[in-house]
């Protein structure tokens, strides 16, 4: 199981067989601020599927245990969640970049 941002299952499960990978989309709030340290905005959305959209004994399993840290749903959708996420965070990043570029061109003139 990964607990990055992306769609890296797919190469985990190249590595080590599908069979052994799980999916995990982690959606939380964070502001990196220097080597090794984050800012932690908030929480969000933490899910886990198979792959294959099963909804196996073993991911209920794993979803139990970390729901002592976290609430953490089980879906047969994860490809879903994690493309749905990936695509929402592409448009909202491209924000930043055009207001960092209007800011800059209001004080160039």
């Amino acid at each position: 199981m990964s607990l990055q941002n992306g769609l890296s299952e797919e190469l985990i499960a190249q590595a080590i067989g599908a069979e052994r990978t799980v999916g995990c989309l982690v959606n939380w709030a964070a502001d990196w601020t220097g080597p090794g340290r984050i800012l932690h905005g908030g929480h969000g959305a933490f899910v886990l599927g198979e792959l294959d959209g099963r909804l196996t004994p073993r991911v209920r399993e794993l979803a139990g245990l970390l729901s002592a840290f976290v609430e953490t749903p089980v879906t047969d959708n994860i490809w879903g969640y994690k493309w749905g996420s990936s695509s929402t965070g592409r448009s909202s990043s491209a924000r930043p970049s055009s207001t960092l570029t209007s800011t800059r061109w209001w004080r160039e003139r």
